[in-house]
Formats: structure tokens, sequence, C-alpha cells
């Protein structure tokens, strides 16, 4: 769920639907939550379960770093540029 309210209302509610839809999609749940328990946040590490996932290492990054287990700042060259 988002953990922040707007005054977007409805709008609000299908950000946070479309989200958590992607975000287990993209990661298997069950997978992520034996990842995030061993707490190796090494870039190795996440290099190896992202392959695994068969995602990039930046989608295992920013999932990190959203909820709160890497700091904004950890791994910048990782993320994906938008110009």
């Amino acid at each position: 769920m988002c953990s922040f309210k707007t005054a977007l209302g409805p709008i609000y509610e299908t950000v946070c639907l479309a989200d958590s839809y992607a975000k287990d999609q993209l990661l298997d749940p069950e997978k992520y939550f034996e990842f995030v328990n061993k707490r190796d946040f090494s870039l190795n590490s996440i290099r190896i379960f992202a392959e695994k996932e068969n995602v990039r290492p930046f989608i295992v990054i920013g999932r990190l770093k959203k909820e709160g287990h890497l700091l904004w700042s950890a791994y910048q060259k990782e993320m994906m540029k938008y110009e």
C-alpha cells in the first residue's frame, strides 16, 4: 500500500494499486522477502538476486530504496538515467 495520502482521491487509489501490482509482478514476493531478510545489500548480492529474478539490478535497488533498506544515495551509478 502507499504510505502517504493526497487530495487526488481516485487517482491516488489507482496509482497505489498499479504500484502494488507492478512490484509483485517484477519481483516474486516470497523470494524478495527472503532476500531482504538476509540483510546483504551489497552490490554483488543485489546483482545475483536480480539475475535470478530476470530483472535489471536497478529494479531491485529502487525497491530497496523505496522501502528504506538503502539510502537514496546508494548505488547511484547503477540507476537508470532519464533525459
